[in-house]
């Protein structure tokens, strides 16, 4: 019969065990290959609220290329940015994309999109339009050459954006990216976009080296946020679901019984 943990992790074993290989040969990331090897490695039953109801604790690592910890990631991703878009009257979609970068340049492009789109809000065109929204970074390879191909996921709340327009304050605060698109959105986008932040990339087939540069450059970055006049609302993001502080030592068969009844 196989073990908590090969039963969570089977949908994923192959990918899983590419990731913490990748990471065991990286010094300055064994420490979080050792936490994946002990993701759902135990659990427990506890008691919780009056009537009392039985809940189920699983250890999780939390690690944003865990396959396992990235699917909560990305549900609670979703939840976060649907309650987000209650606020909105008109919802739109838009994605902001550089130039792709070759292997090793991944921190200095990522650097490069963030800084792009800092200034592109401060510009009077972008002012004029959206008023404020959630962004998630999501980074792909290409198939033709492997390079890395950083870009925006951007949900916002504003006016009409012509796509030519768009692409004019792109280029100038990307210093000469024109690739751009936007359009309409709707409350299916929250699913849409959270599977970017939850699910970083299709790793299968990537190199241990990029598996380690994807790894250290977006290990400590936050792939979601907000800005604007949605800025003071904090989107999470990280899947690291504490053992609860309140739970019994064990509980009895009687136990979950009555709480079954009640």
């Amino acid at each position: 019969m196989p073990s908590l943990q090969e039963s969570i992790h089977a949908p994923h074993v192959l990918e899983r065990n590419a990731v913490i290989a990748a990471l065991d040969l990286d010094t300055s990331l064994q420490k979080r290959a050792n936490r994946m090897k002990d993701c759902g490695s135990h659990g427990r039953l506890y008691l919780e609220g009056y009537p009392p109801e039985v809940r189920l604790w699983v250890h999780r690592c939390g690690d944003r290329l865990c396959p396992l910890c990235s699917l909560y990631r990305g549900r609670q991703i979703a939840d976060q940015l649907r309650a987000l878009m209650l606020g909105f009257k008109t919802m739109r979609h838009m994605v902001l994309t550089v130039q792709n970068a070759p292997q090793g340049k991944l921190a200095e492009s990522l650097s490069h999109l963030r800084a792009s789109f800092a200034r592109l809000r401060k510009m009077s065109g972008w002012k004029e339009r959206v008023r404020g929204g959630a962004y998630i970074v999501e980074i792909t390879r290409s198939k033709k050459d492997g390079s890395w191909h950083p870009h925006l996921h951007i949900i916002f709340e504003g006016e009409y954006f012509r796509q030519q327009v768009l692409s004019a304050l792109w280029a100038n605060a990307s210093d000469g990216s024109t690739i751009v698109w936007v359009g309409m959105a709707d409350k299916r986008h929250a699913n849409y976009l959270a599977k970017y932040a939850g699910k970083p990339a299709d790793l299968r087939g990537w190199k241990p080296a990029e598996i380690q540069e994807y790894a250290r450059c977006t290990g400590r970055s936050r792939m979601v946020q907000t800005f604007g006049s949605m800025h003071g609302l904090k989107l999470e993001d990280r899947d690291s679901k504490p053992e609860p502080s309140n739970f019994r030592s064990s509980i009895t068969l009687k136990q979950l019984v009555q709480a079954a009844l009640t």
